[in-house]
């Protein structure tokens, strides 16, 4: 849950806008969705299924305090052609339109380069970079006719840093990445703007789940906060000295989102405490 979420409302014009957050049920993708409805938009909790983004759209109105008929729940496969329409059309009938899009779902497992043969290279490039393209070709025009919107794309601190334990994943969140960057230039001067968010270690529990794996390879402890002290005294060490919360990623989406960053196009902003930071 989100605390005192009403101290941390952005005002950042953003009110009644309507706004489609993927893979939001749980995790950062329902940080994101809570703080838009926070700042008073339109939001779609999407799930692959129904149920699960029905309960969520609940709770996160319950959470920060919105109201019922701020939030609609959609769900969809994104990975299949069908799964986009019926997500797409559904925002349509629930909110009237897309002013924001946030591609947020995506999926990883942890397998090194000896496990992740082909097919699961290209179903991880399915799920997290064509799911984004589908839904990318169904906003586009009506933003353009509109002469304004704001595509955002989450992606991964590993699409720079590349570990060897996800080597798919990684090159999907490259991908991502480098679309970003293209679809800008495509949409120069209509009004859109198109950008990158590149999460570091993020505390969900895709991350508590993923860091007893990495202990169990390690042959460490599986306590989790000793898992989380030697993580952060080496493989995820950064200069400000803690895991990444989900909010933290859901404030940086909610600027790009708004009209003060108008001039931020084409950029991938890291939200990594400091990790793995270039000069350039």
């Amino acid at each position: 849950m989100i605390s005192s979420y009403k101290e941390r409302i952005l005002n950042l014009g953003l009110k009644a806008k309507r706004v489609l957050v993927t893979g939001s049920t749980r995790g950062i993708g329902k940080a994101i969705a809570a703080g838009f409805v926070g700042e008073g938009a339109k939001v779609a909790v999407h799930g692959r299924r129904q149920e699960a983004a029905e309960v969520s759209a609940r709770e996160v109105v319950q959470e920060v305090g919105g109201k019922a008929e701020q939030v609609i729940a959609v769900s969809g496969d994104l990975s299949a052609k069908g799964g986009v329409g019926r997500v797409f059309r559904g925002c349509l009938e629930g909110l009237g339109g897309i002013d924001v899009l946030v591609n947020n779902a995506g999926t990883f497992e942890v397998s090194g380069w000896k496990q992740a043969d082909g097919d699961r290279w290209l179903q991880a490039y399915g799920v997290n970079v064509v799911s984004m393209v589908r839904l990318i070709r169904r906003v586009v025009e009506p933003m353009r006719e509109q002469g304004s919107g704001r595509i955002i794309q989450i992606a991964s601190i590993s699409a720079a840093v590349a570990p060897p334990v996800f080597p798919d994943y990684a090159a999907a969140k490259a991908a991502t990445v480098n679309l970003t960057v293209s679809l800008m230039q495509e949409l120069a001067g209509t009004g859109i703007t198109v950008n990158t968010i590149s999460p570091g270690p993020v505390e969900t529990a895709t991350w508590k789940d993923f860091a007893l794996q990495i202990a169990e390879l390690q042959g460490w402890e599986k306590d989790l906060e000793t898992v989380k002290k030697k993580l952060l005294s080496g493989l995820m060490s950064n200069a400000s000295g803690r895991l990444g919360r989900p909010q933290d990623v859901a404030d940086a989406c909610l600027f790009l989102a708004s009209s003060r960053s108008s001039y931020i196009n084409g950029v991938n902003l890291p939200v990594t405490g400091g990790l793995a930071a270039r000069a350039v």
